[in-house]
């Protein structure tokens, strides 16, 4: 049974949910609370995720997560984010610590059950989730019992989602000149990545690890709903990497050491060496749909060179693509388990049979840059 705490200031909204949740008989509702200075009173032990509201009175969603990130406690959260662009703006913060993913919170009963599928699927794969990483943690605790205490295993900080340790720092923006060559003006190579539920993290892992001077475009399909979700995931991107980051824009030239992020609510390809957004329907049930971005950009390809990467995400989006792009000869690189947050979209590619190159976050962008030269 998976144990379920809910926060949320309006008991209006706690009443629905919990009606909601127990039709599900896999789930229960263990504890409750009306703002986040309550939730930090509950004792989270025997709770195995937490649907945490971030616009509350007291203390909002967002302090309480900081709270127990600075308290190093690994709590499985899934967020209720409000419309708003500050809403967007906090729901990227909370990814960024930790959060396992978010849901765009319903203001109506009828909205609420029409995201009824949404929330209990992703509640079932958070706790999926947890119960991975504790597997993974209780292995490497004990190989690090079972080896001679060294420098290289003395004192190893708590791992993230992604395996980073959560004590790292992300680099910052380089606003100075770094020495490096000028990226090549002429466009050649297309770095196309595909990502889902902990995606937002880890291309805030991998990002930075590009080099400014690039010899390549970056494009990027995160699933994400409509509103300002992209355009500040875009902003978050922007300010801790060498590279430039948008959330891309209908007609943009799309140019070397630049990263274009699909916005939230449309399909992306290209058209001489041009980003085209399109209002075309949710493929593989997302738009914007890893599927649809490869597919339409090996169509358009001309001489360009592309090299496809597929990170964490639930379901199986990018899969069909990299079976077209594997006919082609082109191989997809994806992320390891160890390391995914959700193994669903990687290890679909992977089983669909398509060409590929099966590595831990941290190796993709050494990887991939090796192959553009």
């Amino acid at each position: 049974m998976i144990r379920v705490m809910l926060v949320d200031d309006s008991s209006f909204m706690r009443k629905l949910t919990k009606n909601m949740l127990a039709d599900d008989q896999e789930i229960t509702i263990v504890a409750e609370a009306k703002n986040g200075e309550d939730a930090l009173q509950v004792h989270t032990d025997d709770i195995d995720v937490v649907l945490l509201d971030i616009e509350m009175p007291k203390m909002t969603g967002l302090e309480v997560l900081e709270t127990w990130y600075k308290a190093n406690k690994n709590i499985t959260t899934i967020m209720f984010s409000s419309l708003t662009k500050n809403g967007a703006s906090e729901t990227i913060r909370a990814l960024d610590l930790g959060a396992f993913d978010f849901i765009e919170k319903p203001n109506n009963p009828v909205a609420l059950n029409q995201k009824k599928e949404e929330i209990i699927e992703k509640i079932k794969s958070a706790y999926k989730h947890n119960q991975r990483k504790q597997n993974l943690w209780t292995r490497r605790t004990t190989n690090t019992l079972q080896k001679p205490l060294t420098t290289s295993n003395r004192g190893e900080a708590p791992l993230a989602a992604s395996g980073k340790s959560l004590n790292s720092v992300s680099p910052k923006k380089n606003t100075s000149p770094s020495g490096l060559r000028k990226a090549p003006a002429t466009l050649k190579n297309l770095i196309l990545i595909g990502c889902s539920t902990g995606g937002p993290k880890a291309l805030k892992e991998i990002i930075p690890m590009f080099p400014g001077n690039l010899n390549a475009a970056i494009l990027i399909v995160q699933h994400m709903p409509k509103g300002d979700y992209t355009r500040s995931l875009a902003e978050t991107l922007n300010r801790v990497s060498e590279l430039t980051v948008h959330e891309a824009k209908n007609g943009q030239k799309i140019e070397n050491g630049n990263v274009y992020i699909a916005p939230g609510g449309h399909q992306m390809k290209i058209n001489n060496e041009m980003i085209v957004l399109t209002e075309d329907p949710p493929e593989s049930g997302h738009a914007p749909s890893v599927d649809y971005m490869f597919r339409e950009v090996l169509n358009k390809k001309g001489f360009l060179n592309l090299y496809p990467v597929v990170l964490t995400g639930m379901g199986a989006d990018g899969s069909k693509s990299s079976l077209l792009l594997s006919n082609s000869g082109i191989e997809t690189t994806v992320e390891s388990e160890e390391t995914c947050v959700v193994f669903g979209m990687p290890k679909k590619v992977i089983e669909v049979g398509a060409k590929n190159k099966t590595l831990p976050l941290a190796d993709i962008p050494n990887y991939v840059t090796k192959k553009l030269n």
